[in-house]
């Protein structure tokens, strides 16, 4: 374990901000903790690499490629993710935070490198997927196939259904008392889950497994669902929504 005063004092150094008192404690902190030699020697030479790199301008789009090119991430890599970088916060306080914020930005290239993998790995089951973008933009208005309405002392709204050649979409736009769940459940050999756009509204969550979907939504929502489509489904499209439990209404589309 590493004293945070430590931790601090460490960055400093590096940045040659350390008054001659805080270089000797520094040093006989060093002198009686291996671990933290090892760390500061470590970050020397990825300090000194840093240095030693050239200042690029990135392009003006590299933002929206990077994020249009990673699959939804699952929660609990994203909580470590953030808990890492609110862990290297606190050295980013000195005159010169260069070295603070090019470690910061391995962390995250680490994190996107994992999520990618974790994403081609496990394609269909993304659980605790919440408010995930897909790759791409909407795909403008939709032109339903098919319109259901959902009306119950519960919740109300109305499923909008599009079929295209390789896509099927399905457009939901709930208003709930409290807290309504809702399942999905679809032809798993045909439809393979694709992603969730949150259009608008308050609070909606999903869970994905193969052949459904659980959704979670609070007060009033507008999302899509996005379903890549291999073949004619065998099967519809049934959405069942539940209240304290108890299911209070059934939807399925109408096959060809």
């Amino acid at each position: 374990m590493i004293d945070e005063r430590y931790l601090l004092l460490m960055q400093q150094e590096i940045d040659r901000a350390n008054s001659q008192q805080e270089q000797e404690d520094l040093k006989r902190y060093l002198a009686q903790n291996d671990e933290a030699r090892k760390m500061f020697e470590d970050l020397q030479a990825v300090g000194t690499r840093l240095s030693r790199m050239p200042l690029v301008d990135p392009p003006d789009d590299l933002r929206s490629r990077i994020l249009h090119s990673i699959h939804p991430v699952s929660s609990s890599l994203f909580d470590r993710t953030v808990t890492a970088l609110k862990n290297l916060l606190p050295l980013g306080v000195t005159r010169k935070p260069v070295f603070v914020y090019g470690f910061a930005a391995f962390v995250v290239i680490a994190a996107v490198l994992v999520a990618v993998q974790l994403s081609s790995d496990n394609k269909i089951n993304r659980s605790h997927v919440l408010g995930t973008m897909a790759q791409g933009e909407i795909s403008g208005p939709l032109h339903a196939d098919q319109l259901l309405e959902v009306r119950t002392e519960d919740v109300t709204g109305s499923i909008q259904i599009e079929h295209r050649q390789n896509q099927t979409i399905a457009e939901l736009t709930l208003q709930s008392k409290g807290t309504c769940e809702l399942t999905v459940e679809f032809d798993p050999q045909v439809l393979q889950f694709e992603s969730f756009h949150p259009l608008n509204g308050e609070s909606a969550s999903i869970k994905s497994l193969s052949g459904q979907l659980s959704i979670a939504q609070t007060g009033t929502n507008t999302f899509r669902l996005y379903f890549n489509q291999d073949g004619t489904p065998r099967f519809p499209l049934t959405f069942r929504f539940y209240a304290a439990g108890n299911m209070i209404n059934e939807q399925s589309e109408r096959l060809p």
